[in-house]
């Protein structure tokens, strides 16, 4: 498949956004302005999912194998290392290392390769559906009606099966049902609708600080994603899609660089926990603990590379070394 340099633009601001968001800037409206990162991801693996497979009926077991492997093995192989290494430095305890292995909670950071993995497994029983039955789209937004009144009642709370897994599923369906439409529209529609979904965001943000007293940014509804913060998503997403239909502005900002971080983005965001555990014992203002963590993130994922380059001329399974890369 041809690459997409807005879909690799795109990537790398969604990355570097969520890399943004763990090192915690001092600045709140900093935080907020870049907190569409998650659902832009999901996004963009949406949208490659329903070019790669456009015209196919079903998908088979392969993709979802292959999908999984391609998450879960760098990611295991990242832990060890991390653990490894720190281990003469850090006491963590077995119950904090094997959370983190479930992709729980653990150090943290890891949630999110959870998500992906629950983004992998829907994806082809939910796109088939909105290809072929014109319904489904209308069955999807009254599931993820009643996942906000179960939400709101802390129904998923119940198990941590429920919490980390069950929860997910219909407000990423719903971003799916989004990905499609607004592959399907044009420009001045993503607009309207993503204004649409800022007024929403807006009306979610006065009946929380009405109900609370406080000022509370997307987040408050993040864990699992609700409308205040999926609206906030589809409102920064769409407006940046947009953006970067404009094939002029694509050609000006894609380079090489680029197109590298695109590619090895899942690497990168697994090496940028090692540096942020590192740094947190230094007293860095958080712009240079970001610039930092980014560049030794690159530069050792840009190494790794390197090395898997060379390993590629011996006689080294190709399938186990691709492991490390992407």
């Amino acid at each position: 498949m041809e690459r997409k340099k807005n879909i690799d633009i795109l990537r790398v601001i969604g990355l570097l956004c969520i890399i943004l968001a763990h090192v915690v800037p001092d600045d709140g409206i900093i935080f907020q302005i870049r907190n569409f990162d998650v659902v832009l991801m999901i996004i963009i693996s949406s949208y490659l999912f329903i070019i790669k497979y456009n015209g196919k009926s079903k998908v088979d077991l392969q993709y979802l194998i292959k999908r999984v492997k391609r998450l879960l093995l760098p990611t295991w192989i990242f832990l060890l290392i991390f653990f490894g290494i720190l281990a003469g430095f850090i006491h963590y305890e077995i119950k904090t290392i094997i959370s983190t292995f479930v992709l729980h909670e653990g150090i943290g950071y890891v949630w999110i390769i959870r998500i992906y993995l629950i983004v992998a497994i829907l994806l082809p029983l939910i796109v088939p559906l909105l290809k072929n039955n014109k319904r489904s789209t209308f069955y999807i937004l009254v599931l993820y009606f009643i996942y906000e009144i179960l939400a709101s009642m802390n129904f998923f709370n119940i198990n941590i099966l429920f919490e980390d897994v069950v929860a997910y599923v219909f407000p990423i369906m719903l971003i799916v049902v989004v990905t499609y439409w607004i592959m399907n529209n044009n420009n001045r529609n993503v607009v309207v609708f993503s204004m649409l979904n800022l007024v929403i965001c807006m009306l979610c943000f006065l009946i929380i600080y009405k109900v609370t007293g406080q000022v509370e940014n997307t987040n408050y509804m993040k864990y699992p994603f609700r409308i205040y913060y999926l609206s906030y998503g589809f409102f920064a997403s769409g407006i940046l899609i947009v953006f970067f239909r404009n094939n002029r502005i694509t050609n000006f900002m894609h380079n090489k660089l680029i197109e590298f971080i695109s590619k090895s983005s899942l690497w990168i965001y697994l090496w940028h926990i090692f540096f942020l555990v590192i740094t947190n014992y230094f007293n860095f203002n958080w712009m240079i603990r970001y610039i930092i963590i980014l560049i030794f993130s690159i530069l050792v994922t840009y190494m790794q590379n390197k090395i898997i380059d060379i390993l590629e001329k011996s006689k080294i399974n190709k399938n186990l070394l691709n492991i490390f890369r992407g």
